[in-house]
C-alpha cells in the first residue's frame, strides 16, 4: 500500500490486574507500551495510505492517537477479552475501517466478531477486502483486571 499521507500504524495489546480497576488500567497500558502518554481515543477509518509497522516502531511520543477496545472486571473467575480489527479496502484511496470491541468471553470469539464487522462496513460501502489484520487479547480475573487492545497512530 502506497504511504501517500505519511502515517504509519502499529498494532498492540496488554492486560493488567491489580488491588484495584485504577492500577489495572494502568497495568495494562504499561503492558501495551503505552504507559506515560497521553492517549487520545480516536474512532472511524485509518486514514487511506496508512501503512502497518511493527510493534517496535512504536516510537516514544508523548501523545498518542489511538483505538482502543477495553474491558474492566472484577468478577472473580469471568474471562475478559479486547480485540481490534481493521479492514484494508482494495481501493487503496479509501480509509481502513477499526472495529474495537471488548466483551466477556474468549478471545477467540471477540476476534471473530471485530473481523466480521470490519469487513461487513468495507462491503457496505461498495468496496471488496484486500486484507484484514487483527489483534485480541484475554485475561481470567482473579483481582480487578482489564484488557485492551489498540491500533496507535504514529
Amino acid at each position: 500500500m502506497a504511504n501517500s499521507n505519511g502515517r504509519q500504524h502499529v498494532f498492540t495489546c496488554g492486560c493488567g490486574q491489580g488491588e484495584s480497576p485504577i492500577s489495572a488500567r494502568f497495568q495494562a497500558l504499561d503492558n501495551a507500551g503505552l504507559a506515560d502518554r497521553t492517549l487520545v481515543e480516536v474512532q472511524g477509518m485509518l486514514p487511506p495510505g496508512s501503512t502497518l509497522q511493527s510493534p517496535d516502531s512504536l516510537g516514544q511520543a508523548t501523545e498518542q492517537l489511538l483505538f482502543m477496545a477495553k474491558v474492566e472486571s472484577a468478577l472473580h473467575g469471568e474471562v475478559i477479552s479486547a480485540a481490534i480489527a481493521v479492514a484494508y479496502p482494495e481501493d487503496a484511496r479509501r480509509g481502513a475501517p477499526v472495529v474495537p470491541i471488548a466483551a466477556t468471553g474468549h478471545k477467540e470469539d471477540i476476534e471473530a466478531i471485530a473481523r466480521s464487522q470490519a469487513q461487513k462496513i468495507v462491503e457496505l460501502r461498495g468496496d471488496s477486502v484486500r486484507e484484514i489484520q487483527s489483534l485480541a487479547v484475554q485475561v481470567r480475573v482473579s483481582e480487578p483486571a482489564c484488557a485492551l487492545a489498540c491500533v496507535v497512530l504514529t
